[in-house]
This record gives C-alpha cells, structure tokens and sequence, in this order.
C-alpha cells in the first residue's frame, strides 16, 4: 500500500497550530473584550467550533484505512463537544440561580475544544500511525 502523505512534512500542522493559535486568542479576545447578547454569543461559539474543526479536519486529510478511525474520532469529538457546549451556553443564560461547579464544567468544555491541546494530540496520534503502517 502505497501512502501520499509524507509523515515528516510539518508545514499543513504549523499551518494549523498558527491558525487555531489565532482563532483561540481572537475568541478569548473577543469574549474578554465585548459582553455578547445570548444570540451573539452563541453564533461567536458556533463560528468558532466550524472554523477549529474544519482546521482539524483538513489536516487529519484523506481518510484512508490507517487513519478512518482517527478522523471519526475527532468528527465525533468536536459534534458531541460542541452540541454540549451549545446546549450549556443555553443553560447558562436561561437558568438564573447555577451552580458555579455546572458554569465552570461548561466554560472547560469550551476551552478545551477551543485550545489546540486536541490538535496536537490528533497530528500526533496520525504522525505516529503513518509511521507505523508504513513500517508494515
């Protein structure tokens, strides 16, 4: 079997470190900055999940049979991270008397999707398999 994809190419990964370096500080920015009303701030989270996970999903690349299971995984990842983030951010406008520990849970799910901490882990699993299967 025959692979495209170089393992030791690094530029589409720093590529993608920079631009989700960037998304993240401009969300952080963004929400520091300017109080969102409830429609704003749900469409600024809404924006800012695609634009991570599109970054994501174009540097995983071409599904083949090495990495289908990782591409899933990251898929399923950020749709159920995001779909429970978005749900929390309703929560969190609508209920008046939360629950600090229930805010703080819903503010981490949101940093941690939003960090490139899942990025790095995901170029690092896939490096790691092209290497291995092309040692097969």
């Amino acid at each position: 079997m025959q692979l495209h994809f170089n393992p030791t190419k690094t530029l589409p990964f720093w590529i993608g470190i920079v631009f989700i370096f960037i998304a993240y500080a401009c969300f952080n920015i963004t929400y520091s900055i300017k109080p969102f009303s409830r429609p704003e701030g749900f469409l600024v989270k809404v924006v800012f999940f695609a634009v991570i996970y599109y970054t994501g999903k174009f540097h995983i690349g071409p599904v083949n049979p090495t990495v289908f299971w990782l591409a899933k995984s990251w898929k399923y990842l950020y749709i159920i991270g995001a779909g429970v983030s978005l749900i929390g951010t309703f929560i969190r406008f609508y209920a008046k008397n939360l629950d600090i520990d229930v805010f703080n849970f819903f503010i981490t799910i949101d940093m941690f999707l939003f960090s490139p901490t899942v990025y790095v882990a995901f170029a690092i699993m896939k490096i790691k398999l092209l290497k291995y299967d092309a040692k097969k």
